[in-house]
């Protein structure tokens, strides 16, 4: 009976006496029930101010860190009246590697994009970044211009849009950022003083080789193999020995062996690892470029070098000393560091630090090899020499084609070059992944440029586009009187039901109320969308055929400047309409053993591969789009 009274009453007002309504302030009050404070809190969430949380952390070893942010952050909401409503975190990223903060960045485009927040919420604006006020610019920008501001726990609130919130943010900024650069000095110098002492530096040992841990005394007390991860005393240092895989020693010796003695090349190599059945440190496949890293790492004739590439972003060592990676650059005449990497001029080497695994005289050989190979073999980018490079792919095995020069030397003395595009497949790791698979350049591009004008940019194909567009405009012209009543029916019918249902919310329970708008809101949603429709098709016919005479003209226009830009000498205005029409080529090959010459019988037969068919995927948002502008 309780309960059933409770359901029905949903306030008790009580009134005071006379004298008591008469002193200052009285306005009554109220005894509400569960219903009333539910209402109550939801108009409260309504009137708090929408934010999200961002977390980060520089390193997996702060594991407490994201935790503890994210209940800090939650108090702060509370006390300062702000709604959660989305969290974005970067887990073990630095704050000044901007490219793999992925939540940072999404959490930018979202405050443009959907515009759902006013305030970020960090724990100090450490965590929000730790790039210079220059940097910070760019990614502050959209949020000033979305109206969002930064909230943290440490600094309190850096409001962009004012003059001394700019001001302090980029003190916050400048401050932050040059805490990594002392950082990068302090670091460096470590390196350097152990690179100095011939101890290893830190990273992946090498393939053959185990880290393993000396104590004070240079005793070595521990082997440390891939993948595993051990806590050292600061005064212990780190060295290579052999490693315990006696597989990995003897293929280091067979890949140099190879390489120096028998002239073999990096992609045979690897093909002849992949069949005996040999794997990589990570267990994939081997590849030109992994035997051509261990053919280049001195570490295998017992050098210890470190410093070969300068891969600091702030500092670098450059012969032993520490120095600003700008002058670096500056050095080289503005040389622009791919992933922050230069070749360094000088390491720190240690001669027979390491126990070596190859002789000294055959890792030299080596090296002869490759710089001689370096000298023959350079490419010189940017020539224009392959405009389908990125489009074409290998349908045997599903990986891209790259262009490549082969380079057949006659008896003569004279040099012939071809370029062809070949399987990279192939090219990495031989003919245990796929076949020898390649197509001659010019013959593949006079074969796409000649179906791409047969079937889209001839005179006839542009007829047909021609007639088909005049057809739509004239369909249009026509109209359609079934569907204009039609419409006029339903729009009809919906502002009977919104008139009523206007009417009835006047007498709903104020229960159903939020449903009942809901319902309205479709129903005037619904019309609007008829009533467009309506208006299109209620357009003058002339008007109608107008635009469509007007856009089909602009459509026309188009292909013919693409038909232009294909046929022009221009390499870069070629690869420009193949980058617009075309999505991806895929060639078929096919396989067959070349047949034994009668004068060498014994020899044992080659596999010739054969293009045999392709099949061209044009880019269908470009063309819809083109066609869409055709239509009224």
């Amino acid at each position: 009976m309780a309960g059933a009274v409770r359901g029905l009453v949903r306030s008790v007002e009580f009134h005071a006496p006379r004298w008591l309504r008469l002193a200052r302030g009285w306005r009554g009050f109220q005894i509400n029930t569960e219903e009333t404070m539910i209402a109550k809190t939801k108009e409260i969430a309504r009137k708090l101010i929408p934010a999200v949380t961002y977390i980060r952390m520089s390193s997996d070893k702060q594991d407490k860190s994201p935790e503890q942010q994210r209940d800090e952050l939650a108090k702060l909401a509370e006390k300062s009246g702000y709604r959660i409503i989305r969290s974005y975190d970067d887990l073990g990223v630095s704050g000044n590697k901007i490219e793999k903060r992925v939540g940072f960045r999404r959490m930018v485009a979202d405050a443009s994009k959907l515009g759902d927040f006013r305030v970020i919420l960090c724990w100090d604006f450490k965590r929000f970044g730790r790039f210079n006020s220059i940097e910070s610019g760019k990614w502050i920008h959209p949020l000033i211009e979305a109206d969002v501001k930064l909230v943290t726990v440490c600094e309190g609130e850096i409001n962009w849009s004012s003059f001394e919130g700019r001001v302090m943010s980029a003190l916050y900024a400048e401050s932050a950022n040059q805490f990594l650069v002392d950082l990068s000095r302090t670091s460096l110098r470590g390196r350097i003083s152990r690179a100095k002492a011939g101890h290893h530096n830190g990273g992946i040992a090498p393939y053959g080789y185990d880290r393993m841990l000396c104590d004070e005394a240079g005793n070595q007390r521990m082997r440390v193999k891939r993948g595993e991860s051990v806590a050292k005393p600061k005064s212990w240092t780190t060295c290579l020995v052999l490693s315990e895989n006696t597989q990995q020693v003897e293929t280091v010796r067979f890949i140099f062996d190879r390489f120096a003695n028998h002239r073999t090349s990096a992609s045979a190599i690897a093909n002849e690892l992949n069949l005996r059945g040999v794997k990589t440190l990570s267990g994939c496949p081997w590849s030109r470029q992994v035997v051509k890293e261990i053919l280049e790492q001195p570490a295998y004739c017992g050098d210890q070098v470190w410093g070969r590439r300068h891969d600091g972003k702030y500092h670098v060592a450059h012969a032993g000393e520490i120095v600003p990676k700008a002058e670096i650059v500056a050095a080289r005449n503005g040389e622009k560091p791919r992933h922050h990497r230069l070749n360094a001029a000088e390491p720190i080497v240690n001669k027979d630090r390491i126990p070596p695994i190859v002789d000294r005289k055959i890792w030299a050989k080596a090296q002869a090899r490759i710089a001689k190979s370096k000298e023959t073999h350079s490419f010189v980018r940017g020539t224009g020499k392959y405009p389908l490079s990125g489009l074409v792919y290998c349908a045997n095995c599903g990986v891209k084609m790259i262009g490549h020069t082969q380079r057949v030397r006659r008896a003569n003395g004279r040099e012939d070059l071809y370029a062809n595009y070949c399987c990279t497949s192939y090219h990495m790791a031989g003919k245990s992944v796929c076949s020898h698979n390649y197509v001659p350049c010019e013959s593949l591009l006079d074969l796409v440029v000649g179906e791409l004008q047969r079937h889209f940019l001839s005179d006839e194909a542009m007829a047909r586009l021609k007639a088909e567009l005049t057809r739509q405009a004239a369909a249009k012209v026509d109209g359609n009187p079934a569907l204009v009543k039609q419409l006029e029916k339903q729009i009809s019918a919906l502002n009977a039901k919104i008139t009523r249902g206007t009417e009835n919310l006047l007498l709903a329970d104020p229960a159903d109320v939020p449903a009942a708008r809901d319902l309205l809101a479709k129903w005037r949603d619904e019309k609007a969308a008829l009533e467009a429709e309506y208006a299109t098709l209620a357009r003058s016919p002339a008007g109608k055929g107008q635009d469509a005479a007007t856009r089909a003209k602009a459509a026309l226009k188009e292909l013919e400047r693409l038909r232009d830009d294909l046929a022009s000498d221009d390499p870069a205005l070629v690869k420009e309409v193949f980058s617009q029409l075309v999505d991806r080529i895929d060639l078929w090959f096919t396989t067959s053993e070349s047949k034994s010459r009668k004068d060498r019988p014994a020899k044992k037969p080659r596999t010739l591969s054969k293009f045999s068919r392709g099949l061209l995927r044009l880019k269908q948002p470009f063309f819809v789009s083109l066609l869409s502008e055709c239509r009224p």
